[in-house]
């Protein structure tokens, strides 16, 4: 090959990775907006009404909240830029922020699942490990806990981007040039494939720790609610299992499904990109096939914030009194006792006033 044959192909490659049709541009623009700002508006609710709201300040919720900030993290470092992109045709913020922007792209999705999983493993010790809970609940390890969530995926994110980048209009982030075959400024037949073997591996450990968290959790309750049907004393001498079986398995096993859906979610939404790196290593394919699959990877942030408001009682309450909605139909969920209770609290705390 010519030295003037591998610069043709190298220019051929860049402006392929870089060149976008108007149509995609337009396209990606709107539906892009459309998610991002529907995204932004629900996870900074569900933030603000942490705040504002009292009642929601427990500390299993704060795995939701981190979820949520994690969101608009994502929004204002990287997906922003990502609509300038669209707008412009081109990246144009410079090196440091294509890396930032790459950095969160990675990171984003390990840290989506790690929220899943650490709730559910909170749950378990709060429900069937009480002894462990005692150690976990405290706010020393919660802050370890929340701090490798995010540290993890950041480092697994960095060793990904330790080479110099180019960014890709097909997948909205960089890419590096080794994996592209750019060595020293030319065009080589050593293409770095992108292997998902790390990101599957780590979605099977989660897969197992999330089944295996929930079914011990809905067993360990139905044990408990047929215990508890016995004399006041062996309901003193079982006092947690007593706790535990106001927590009917049907509800439980109503918030395994919830948790399975939104595991389910965010495999469906993150895994299509991954997939295509690894199946297309030299970026042949459409922008009109990888569109579908970016808009897939950010539907997830614009519906994660809903599934949380419809399926937490607590939450769908607070929310509903900041826009002076009453009255509250209020819905099974597994933090509480029933919806009856759940509406009783409500006006005995001043949150809904019956009328």
């Amino acid at each position: 090959m010519t030295d003037k044959t591998n610069d043709e192909a190298l220019q051929e490659l860049l402006g392929n990775l870089d060149h976008m049709p108007i149509g995609i541009r337009a396209s990606g623009l709107i539906l892009g907006s459309f998610c991002i700002f529907s995204s932004l508006f629900g996870n900074l609710l569900i933030v603000i009404i942490f705040l504002l709201d009292k009642n929601l300040r427990q500390r299993q919720n704060t795995f939701i909240i981190s979820a949520a900030i994690m969101e608009v993290i994502t929004i204002f470092f990287r997906d922003i830029f990502i609509l300038a992109v669209y707008y412009r045709g081109k990246w144009q913020f410079g090196t440091a922020l294509m890396y930032i922007n790459g950095l969160i792209f990675y990171a984003r999705n390990g840290l989506a699942i790690g929220h899943v999983i650490a709730l559910t493993v909170y749950r378990y010790a709060m429900i069937v490990k009480p002894k462990i809970y005692r150690i976990i609940s405290k706010t020393f390890v919660m802050v370890l806990t929340l701090t490798l969530l995010f540290v993890i995926p950041v480092y697994g994110a960095v060793a990904t981007l330790s080479h110099r980048l180019i960014f890709n209009t097909k997948v909205m982030f960089c890419v590096t040039e080794r994996s592209l075959g750019i060595k020293n400024n030319r065009l080589t037949e050593d293409v770095s494939r992108t292997s998902i073997l790390p990101f599957f591996l780590y979605i099977i450990l989660n897969s197992i720790i999330l089944v295996s968290c929930n079914v011990h959790i809905y067993l360990y309750i139905r044990k408990s609610s047929k215990r508890t049907g016995g004399t006041n004393s062996n309901r003193i001498k079982k006092n947690n299992e007593t706790k535990v079986s106001r927590r009917s398995p049907s509800k439980e096993a109503r918030f395994v499904k919830i948790m399975t859906i939104m595991f389910s979610m965010f495999l469906v939404c993150y895994f299509p990109i991954p997939i295509a790196m690894t199946t297309d290593p030299k970026w042949d394919l459409s922008h009109w096939i990888y569109l579908p699959l970016l808009l897939i990877n950010w539907f997830s942030s614009s519906v994660s914030w809903v599934i949380y408001i419809i399926t937490h009682t607590a939450f769908r309450i607070a929310v509903l009194k900041r826009i002076k909605c009453s009255p509250v139909i209020a819905f099974e969920d597994s933090t509480s006792a029933s919806p009856e209770d759940d509406q009783r609290q409500c006006y005995r705390s001043g949150t809904i006033r019956p009328i």
